[in-house]
């Protein structure tokens, strides 16, 4: 059983790769929109949330960002590598999740299970972590503090 569910997930994350590089970069935003449980979730490595602010209102907040930090070409380019890992990272977890539930032998309450097992919480926190250090390698320290100041001050604005 288990290794069907492995299996289903490799393929339903296979497609969801294949498909997302046929779409343009701004179809594939974080559909939800999340909710703010922290002030300062960017740097507490609280949530992923750089690729949905960035991606948001067809990237006007990434063109935004790139003037108001006077971005390189070559900084542009690894900011979206970055946040394309993250958005990679986040519909993987999704994608978890949906194969968890698709079992329909499983009760709720083993579903609950199964989907307590995948780590969601600590895996978020990782992504999260992960894009703020590439980040803080991208930009130099100026920058950096600039970017950390206006994600969370979007951030608010979005959420709120």
């Amino acid at each position: 059983m288990a290794r069907k569910s492995l299996l289903a997930f490799v393929v339903l994350l296979a497609v969801t790769l294949t498909i997302m590089q046929f779409l343009p970069r701004d179809e594939y935003v974080l559909a939800i929109k999340p909710s703010i449980s922290s002030d300062s979730p960017f740097s507490s490595d609280e949530k992923p949330i750089v690729s949905y602010l960035l991606l948001q209102n067809n990237r006007q907040y990434f063109w935004e960002l790139q003037s108001l930090l006077s971005l390189t070409q070559q900084q542009v380019t690894a900011l979206e590598n970055v946040i394309r890992q993250e958005q990679l990272a986040i519909y993987a977890r999704k994608d978890e999740s949906r194969v968890a539930k698709s079992d329909p032998n499983l009760t709720p309450e083993e579903i609950r299970q199964r989907i307590g097992k995948l780590d969601h919480s600590n895996k978020s926190r990782e992504t999260a972590r992960s894009t703020r250090l590439a980040i803080q390698a991208i930009l130099n320290a100026q920058q950096y503090q600039r970017f950390v100041e206006w994600v969370e001050a979007k951030w608010k604005d979005v959420v709120v």
